[in-house]
């Protein structure tokens, strides 16, 4: 039962005392289910309050709980982002240490292969065409700086062959 209810039925007990009145065997019996409605009333808020409490404990539970597997997820988002940035900077330095060694042989890949008659030039001039498409520049004792084949001439970058190569 609510406190409303309660208070309704208290009331309407005090207005058929106030009517019974003139009866006192009745007055009496009236009294003490008055004084039964407070003393339930009484129980019944206190109920209520309880509950309130569970409910509301219940509910903090339910929070913390949801708070707790929020920071958990934080957590790992966390050290998966660390796992992450950690994986790309040895990404960085891996590409940075090839592209190193790139830059340190081609140049001798490109020597080796100027005026062969083989598919070396062609290889190579590939391979060059590409580093250069990553931003790696050919350095070293070379005069040009595509090989040139022994037989096909001058390489052409945009053509990707050699001039005097049969088409």
């Amino acid at each position: 039962m609510t406190d409303t209810t309660l208070k309704k039925k208290y009331e309407s007990t005090m207005y058929a005392l106030r009517n019974s009145l003139h009866q006192p065997s009745l007055e009496r019996d009236w009294l003490l289910d008055i004084e039964r409605y407070v003393s339930n009333l009484e129980k019944f808020s206190r109920l209520d309050e309880n509950y309130l409490l569970e409910e509301q404990a219940v509910e903090l539970q339910k929070k913390e709980t949801e708070i707790s597997c929020l920071k958990d997820d934080l957590k790992w988002e966390t050290e998966v982002k660390n796992a992450w940035k950690s994986k790309y900077k040895l990404l960085e330095e891996e590409k940075q240490e090839l592209k190193r060694i790139i830059k340190e042989t081609l140049w001798m890949a490109r020597r080796y292969a100027d005026g062969r008659s083989t598919y070396a030039p062609e290889m190579v001039n590939k391979c060059i065409m590409s580093a250069e498409k990553l931003g790696i520049s050919l350095e070293g004792p070379v005069d040009e700086p595509y090989a040139k084949d022994g037989m096909f001439g001058v390489w052409n970058p945009e053509t990707e062959r050699f001039e005097n190569e049969k088409k």
